[in-house]
């Protein structure tokens, strides 16, 4: 019988949508606690060194020889606007300064340095509220867009894998 707590940490366009569900049935069951954690993805290889999470979810293979690596799947990135009303002109969101992913998106794209204003709203689901807002255009997951959004129409998506 499983018993005891399974703690999983991950970046936030996956834990709440696709983690959670995933292991509902078995937290159902009553058997296995959860410790759950959204943090940057900067942030969770110290989860593992630190031992304050069992398992984590990353975009990519954490070349460990201590460490075993699961693709899982993948993440398609788009760019997202709001479904309705202007958007003001070059205005990005982002998690952070450190965010990436955006400037890898336009990369994909033809793009090396695209004039961006950035602005930072740390948490996926702020930064798709904020879309939705009309507050700028961001690179998200698409599996997160709903219909307070659109995709940019003329862009090539950008994949990343999501590893455990």
């Amino acid at each position: 019988a499983l018993a005891g707590t399974v703690r999983v940490a991950g970046f936030s366009s996956v834990m709440r949508s696709c983690v959670l569900p995933a292991l509902a049935p078995l937290l159902r069951a009553g058997a296995v606690g959860l410790t759950f954690a959204v943090a940057e993805l900067r942030a969770l290889p110290a989860a593992l060194d630190e031992a304050t999470a069992d398992f984590v979810l990353l975009d990519r293979v954490l070349r460990r020889p201590e460490v075993e690596a699961v693709r899982l799947g993948r993440e398609r990135h788009v760019l997202a606007r709001p479904a309705q009303g202007a958007v003001p002109e070059g205005v990005y969101l982002d998690h952070d300064p450190d965010d990436e992913t955006t400037f890898a998106f336009f990369r994909r794209n033809g793009s090396r340095k695209p004039a961006l204003i950035r602005r930072y709203v740390d948490d996926v689901y702020g930064i798709l509220d904020g879309v939705a807002l009309g507050l700028g255009r961001a690179v998200v997951s698409e599996h997160l867009l709903d219909g307070r959004h659109r995709v940019v129409p003329g862009y090539k998506s950008l994949e990343t894998p999501v590893v455990l």
